[in-house]
């Protein structure tokens, strides 16, 4: 029989889950970009050369490798229910409003398989329909900022680079504060 076969881990604790428990979020994130969709041995005595000592340093190296120590570990490239499920890290991302893309690339998976993994998290209930995005302003207070900007003659650019929009969407308000009358014909100009 192969003994090479009995020193791959497949136990509950992973590279990750090691980590992020010893050292902290930081740490995980620094073991993932380097060995991420990998096998990597963890010797029981690493060397300061050692790939793993130089991700994480030689002292997190070797309290990693008092877990771990004598197998090799195989890292998800994105990661699983073995250390932290997609969905839980979509769904925390979402309630938090942070950006799809942001999502994506954190998790090295495509903007798709986010918005599909979303699209099942609201289906289940576990997402509500309409997520607030991070740093998404009111729509009337914006569109009073917006007013503002526009009766003090301020240029459309400045004022989306000002409350943090793109152009168009000022452009927008203009066009309903117009419609509502409540831009004069001097501020219609501008």
């Amino acid at each position: 029989m192969d003994d090479a076969i009995d020193d791959y881990w497949d136990g509950r604790l992973d590279l990750l889950e090691v980590t992020e428990r010893l050292f902290g979020s930081e740490c995980r994130d620094s073991a993932w970009a380097r060995f991420g969709g990998r096998s990597i041995y963890i010797p029981i005595h690493p060397r300061p050369d050692h790939p793993l000592s130089e991700a994480i340093g030689h002292d997190r190296a070797k309290a990693v490798a008092g877990e771990l120590g004598g197998v090799v570990v195989q890292l998800p490239l994105c990661p699983s229910s073995g250390w932290r499920g997609r969905r839980e890290v979509i769904l925390s991302d979402a309630l938090q409003g942070v950006a799809v893309v942001a999502t994506a690339r954190r998790l090295g998976c495509t903007e798709r398989t986010v918005y599909l993994i979303r699209r099942s998290l609201k289906e289940n209930g576990e997402l509500p329909e309409k997520v607030q995005k991070r740093g998404g302003a009111n729509p009337a207070l914006l569109q009073a900022s917006v007013l503002q900007r526009l009766q003090e003659g301020a240029p459309v650019s400045d004022i989306a680079a000002a409350v943090k929009v793109s152009k168009s969407r000022v452009w927008k308000i203009r066009r309903e504060l117009i419609a509502a009358g409540q831009l004069s014909e001097a501020e219609k100009a501008a």
